[in-house]
């Protein structure tokens, strides 16, 4: 919204123009990300799945992500699964630049 204010060629009340952005100013120093991507309503990934998701972007296997969480490595093949089809990606690398992209991660991750 920001950017759009600031493109107006205003020609009304300069005062208002002013507390409009001022205001608007302040939110988009409170939420700079209001407007990034995010995962679809439904596609959110359980706290399990963030879990897997975390150590499958820390570069661990199945078999070690397995081994970590005390599951089966079929349960493991199954959320991660689940995870490639929530982040609409078909693989593991694509999955950590998703998962960076809507803040699922830490960037130093």
């Amino acid at each position: 919204m920001l950017p759009l204010l600031e493109a107006l060629d205003w020609d009304g009340d300069k005062k208002w123009y002013k507390q409009i952005m001022a205001a608007v100013r302040k939110q988009a120093a409170f939420y700079p990300h209001f407007l990034e991507p995010r995962l679809a309503p439904g596609e959110e990934l359980t706290p399990t799945e963030l879990q897997i998701l975390h150590l499958l972007c820390a570069d661990k296997s199945n078999a070690e992500i397995a081994q970590i969480m005390d599951v089966k490595l079929p349960t493991v093949k199954t959320h991660v699964s689940h995870i490639l089809d929530k982040l609409n990606v078909k693989r593991r690398a694509e999955a950590k630049t998703a998962a960076k992209k809507l803040r699922l991660i830490p960037d130093d991750l």
